[in-house]
């Protein structure tokens, strides 16, 4: 991605033109860059069956879409059916997931850590593991927020062309529709994330900004069990 952000070459697009461009982003970043690791068997079975499981949640939802314009009961018994056993093929999709994390005792470390956040299930430990190579692709969070286009970006020109801060939409946009998702479950399951929604919701910030926001909180969050290797713990529980 940084070297399809860096390019800015011309009209043409050959191999060689594009392997030009590679070796002299190499040499130019030479003291920048660092040597990337092998992805772990795991990881790359883990993330085949997180696409897989995606795909046929795609799958269900367009058949139960179908299934609300449906006036034919004999199609409706049938589009029924086929819910039913994409339903059944998610179940089975899941199981195996949890059978290969707990086949791995380090992805299990994480991903056990990972769930004791309010929020934060299977599918988002999941993604996030799978997304940071079980943490090691990213040192902080602010990284990983950027990777997932959560982090806002500043245009500026001069001092008096400008806009205003917002997330870039170039990116792995994959990853913020699962994070909404946690964002929303933790203010239904975490009163200190539910107050700080009202309270920026109070102020006149948008639904949209604030929910950005959380997501960025709950990424903070999944680093931070990680790099203590301790389960989450809600401090307001102890306040006297």
């Amino acid at each position: 991605m940084d070297v399809k952000n860096a390019c800015s070459r011309g009209r043409n697009k050959t191999d060689m033109v594009d392997s030009q461009f590679i070796a002299d982003y190499i040499y130019l970043m030479r003291e920048r860059l660092q040597p990337s690791q092998p992805e772990s068997q795991t990881i790359k079975t883990l993330r085949q069956l997180y696409n897989e499981r995606s795909l046929v949640v795609k799958t269900r939802t367009m058949f139960q879409n179908q299934a609300k314009t449906l006036t034919d009961k004999t199609s409706a018994k049938r589009v029924d059916k086929t819910i039913d056993m994409l339903t059944a093929q998610i179940k089975v999709i899941e199981a195996e997931i949890k059978t290969v994390i707990n086949a791995d005792e380090m992805v299990r470390t994480n991903y056990n850590l990972l769930i004791s956040i309010p929020g934060i299930g299977l599918i988002n430990a999941v993604q996030t593991i799978v997304a940071t190579g079980n943490f090691i692709r990213f040192q902080t969070a602010r990284q990983y927020a950027k990777f997932a286009c959560v982090s806002p970006i500043i245009i500026q020109s001069g001092s008096s062309v400008r806009d205003g801060n917002h997330t870039c939409r170039f990116g792995h946009n994959e990853i913020k529709p699962t994070l909404t998702e946690a964002a929303r479950s933790a203010i239904m399951h975490d009163n200190q994330l539910k107050e700080y929604y009202n309270r920026k919701r109070s102020e006149g910030k948008s639904h949209g900004c604030v929910m950005n926001a959380l997501k960025f909180k709950l990424i903070c969050r999944m680093f931070a069990v990680i790099a203590r290797q301790q389960p989450y713990v809600n401090i307001l529980k102890y306040r006297s």
